[in-house]
């Protein structure tokens, strides 16, 4: 073999030794990361008005929309 083959061949295995290490490391990275967050956050109302459109099943605060569903339109539901 002459030697630029050799050094070909080095190179070609010096590189296949820094993806496979690249691959470990981000492996190790990502298992050591948590997936979801700890604690989701409960469902809040936007406020004590809000309602939900029987429509598009959205959830708005009428007075701040001019009572109709920002998703759809459709009327705010008259109060009882």
């Amino acid at each position: 073999m002459t030697p630029i083959v050799i050094a070909a061949a080095a190179a070609v295995v010096l590189i296949l030794i820094l993806v496979v290490l690249v691959v470990v490391i981000r492996a190790v990275r990502a298992r050591s990361r948590p997936r979801w967050p700890q604690a989701l956050p409960s469902h809040v109302p936007l406020s004590p008005t809000a309602i939900v459109c029987p429509f598009c099943k959205r959830e708005y605060d009428p007075p701040e929309t001019g009572d109709r569903c920002p998703g759809c339109g459709a009327a705010a539901p008259r109060k009882r």
